[in-house]
């Protein structure tokens, strides 16, 4: 039987509540039905050397800046062929910026299951980032 691929996509890997949960989560999945994927907007954290001890691939979405920005959108293109490549069955966004670049990724990518969190409370995003 073939492992579900299973992309978690955040904003970088610094010790924080979701990126904690999410190791958390990394660490104990059952590696015998699912193969863990990391993509980080920022692939820079403490968190990154025990990811790479869990033996996770983790990459980074390089998105900076505006959405709409050209270079913007040629990430979230790539992102979603390497999507496509690895035959991601589930992406996992975890916070307001992965959400921004998974979703149309995984759109264009036709990825079939897309599981969004909500970390925090949303109390210091701006109206247009609530919006979002």
């Amino acid at each position: 039987m073939e492992k579900t691929t299973v992309m978690h996509l955040i904003d970088c890997l610094y010790i924080g509540g979701g990126e904690m949960q999410m190791v958390d989560l990394i660490k104990n999945i059952d590696r015998t039905k699912f193969r863990p994927l990391i993509g980080a907007l920022k692939k820079e954290g403490q968190l990154l050397p025990i990811l790479d001890r869990e033996g996770v691939p983790t990459i980074e979405v390089p998105v900076r800046g505006k959405l709409y920005y050209p270079r913007s959108l040629r990430e979230i293109v790539r992102f979603a062929r390497f999507l496509r490549e690895e035959r991601v069955q589930i992406l996992h966004t975890q916070d307001l910026y992965s959400h921004l670049v998974g979703v149309p990724s995984a759109w264009l990518a036709g990825v079939p299951f897309v599981v969004t969190n909500r970390l925090d409370m949303g109390h210091t995003l701006t109206r247009r980032s609530r919006l979002a």
